[in-house]
């Protein structure tokens, strides 16, 4: 008895079209990944040399990346005489806001990026200008500044400024505008911007 071989069908299945499909998307996603991480925008402020790291601005300081959300060009518009002087002559800086504030989201990623920055080689302690039930943390105003303790308050205002008041740092906006502030602050810092 003889068995007749059944002939292997010289079409494709639709599972094996799917499969070559779903391998082409994924090639093509590394190629576009690997081109998206050396591609960006490169632009040079004051000497220091600054690309685009997906949304964020990275620049080298003392063999570190540092991460901004804007490009120090774009903060030029926030001229405060003084303020790197202010921040590196103080030992230890006061982070504090008022903690019944609209935008207060925004003013706790200012501060915590903010104190990511001066850390390395400052003392920061986080303060609220107010009592509050839901921060844990002691009141601290600009009446509490001094030389050797400088603070930063982030406050909630129609003007987007910084301002110098003695021993006090106010930077004032409303929203987005206090990633602006913390930037041009730890730009200050840094000795990339005056």
């Amino acid at each position: 008895m003889k068995f007749k071989r059944k002939e292997k069908s010289k079409v494709m299945s639709k599972g094996m079209w799917m499969v070559i499909f779903i391998a082409v998307i994924m090639v093509l996603s590394s190629i576009g990944f690997i081109y998206d991480q050396s591609g960006g925008s490169k632009m040079t402020y004051n000497g220091y040399k600054f690309k685009q790291a997906g949304n964020k601005w990275a620049v080298k300081i003392s063999d570190q990346y540092q991460y901004f959300d804007y490009y120090p060009g774009e903060l030029v518009f926030l001229n405060v005489t003084g303020l790197k002087e202010k921040i590196l002559a103080s030992p230890n800086i006061t982070i504090t806001f008022d903690s019944e504030t609209q935008d207060l989201s925004y003013i706790d990623l200012a501060r915590f990026e903010l104190a990511n920055h001066l850390i390395k080689t400052k003392i920061v302690l986080n303060a609220v200008a107010n009592e509050s039930k839901a921060y844990q943390l002691p009141v601290v105003t600009c009446n509490n500044a001094t030389n050797d303790n400088v603070v930063i308050y982030f406050k909630r205002g129609p003007d987007l400024s910084i301002t110098i008041d003695n021993d006090c740092v106010i930077a004032e906006g409303k929203g987005i505008d206090f990633i602006m502030l913390k930037d041009r602050i730890a730009y200050a810092y840094y000795g990339i911007m005056d």
